[in-house]
């Protein structure tokens, strides 16, 4: 599904406003969503952010269709899609 711009980005289903967080991990990777509309899955989004950036991840905003992310440095519930990358493990 394509990401279009409007006042924010957000990924637009059924009339619903929703964002969404990749969670990148060894296991496999996690969804997180939140409804624009709704500040409880706001703040779950959140603060599941805030505890992965505690971690060691790093979080990009994903660009409108799939272009090179850009770092982000505070969560951003206007934003359609952010991707956490696990920290660098080294060998």
């Amino acid at each position: 599904m394509g990401v279009g711009r409007a006042a924010a980005l957000t990924i637009i289903l059924g009339g619903l406003m929703i964002g969404r967080m990749k969670v990148m991990a060894s296991t496999g990777d996690d969804v997180v969503t939140w409804d624009t509309n709704d500040q409880a899955s706001v703040d779950r989004a959140k603060q599941r952010y805030e505890d992965l950036i505690q971690k060691g991840y790093k979080a990009f905003m994903i660009s409108p269709g799939g272009g090179k992310g850009e770092p982000i440095s505070k969560f951003d519930w206007t934003l359609g899609e952010i991707l956490m990358v696990p920290p660098m493990r080294g060998g």
